[in-house]
């Protein structure tokens, strides 16, 4: 009688464990297809903000251009790219515009010649915190684009 009760709880399990399993993997396999689809979501939502971030980048430089026009004709300035001075560098671009000081400058060089650090002297500007990246890549292509 025994063997009869466990044989018939074998074949229960034996029947039940298949269904379970396959219950569970479906659950787990709607889950995982879930999250797929959300962070494909994610990366199409990152890549309109990466683009709406350019977008509004360009714009910001767009309307920089238009306030330093604006100053220079409340003042009577030529343009800078007309004036006496003339820059030849990125660094002496960021001065020319106001977004380095000599004093900064200085420290920089100091820096450099004291550490005696392997970086160009924009790089050391932008590691001392001096200039930020962005500025300098702006300056590196007004530049490169004279």
């Amino acid at each position: 009688m025994t063997v009869i009760y466990i044989s018939i709880l074998i074949l229960l399990f034996l029947m039940i464990g298949p269904a379970y399993y396959t219950r569970m993997t479906k659950g787990y396999t709607d889950m995982i297809r879930k999250l797929e689809y959300e962070v494909q979501k994610l990366d199409d939502e990152l890549e309109s903000l990466l683009a709406e971030r350019d977008v509004l980048q360009e714009r910001e430089d767009e309307l920089k251009a238009e306030q330093i026009a604006i100053v220079q004709a409340q003042h009577g300035l030529t343009s800078f790219s007309e004036s006496a001075v003339e820059y030849d560098s990125a660094i002496g671009y960021l001065m020319q515009a106001g977004k380095l000081r000599q004093e900064d400058l200085q420290k920089a060089k100091d820096f450099k010649d004291g550490s005696q650090s392997p970086y160009d002297l924009e790089e050391v500007l932008i590691m001392l915190d001096i200039v930020s990246s962005y500025d300098m890549e702006s300056a590196k292509k007004k530049v490169a684009g004279k």
